[in-house]
């Protein structure tokens, strides 16, 4: 059941939801033991190596605030990140699908659906599945002044270009002469 793909009978290759399927449908049926063995396994089997070489002083000495606190081990396995990671499939076609239906949308005038996702929160979540260092993101608050910054700028964008046929009608008018020696521009002024 593990080479399912390998092993399969039929036309080679396989479409690519088919596949995903199969190794979800796989994952599906490993869960259990994964979380068995990390538990019952290597949970156990990791404190007593690390009680092991801190007894040995193997270890750097605890700093003063955690002498007397015992340790609570926190890791993933690599089979524990490939079961978040097939999590993002159903992601990856909530997204398709959102896409689909805001265009359909836009088509019939009807605001999009997909606006009600939290796509900040979605991106963050997905990666975090995908085991992408959250490192490599900006902060919540960076985002807000970068988003912050380039509505100002746009809204300056925006008043240029109100303002910009303005400035070239009281150009054209001052250019433009009437008589009397006086400009367009002066004659409506009055100047």
């Amino acid at each position: 059941t593990f080479l399912a793909i390998t092993q399969m009978e039929g036309i080679q290759p396989r479409n690519e939801l088919e596949i995903t399927k199969r190794d979800l449908e796989r994952l599906q049926v490993l869960g259990p033991f994964i979380n068995l063995f990390e538990t019952e396994c290597a949970d156990p089997a990791i404190m007593r190596i690390l009680s092991i070489m801190e007894r040995k002083k193997l270890l750097l000495p605890r700093p003063p605030s955690l002498r007397n606190m015992p340790l609570k081990l926190n890791y993933r396995s690599i089979m524990k990140i490939a079961q978040e990671a097939s999590e993002t499939a159903s992601m990856e076609r909530m997204a398709q699908v959102t896409g689909t239906l805001d265009l359909a949308a836009k088509e019939v005038g009807r605001p999009p659906p997909g606006r009600i996702v939290k796509w900040d929160e979605w991106l963050r979540e997905y990666s975090r599945l995908v085991n992408v260092h959250p490192n490599l993101f900006y902060s919540q608050q960076e985002v807000i002044t970068a988003d912050t910054v380039r509505a100002r700028q746009a809204q300056g964008a925006q008043t240029m270009a109100l303002t910009q046929p303005a400035v070239d009608a009281a150009q054209t008018l001052s250019q433009t002469q009437i008589g009397n020696g006086k400009s367009a521009l002066q004659a409506i002024l009055g100047t």
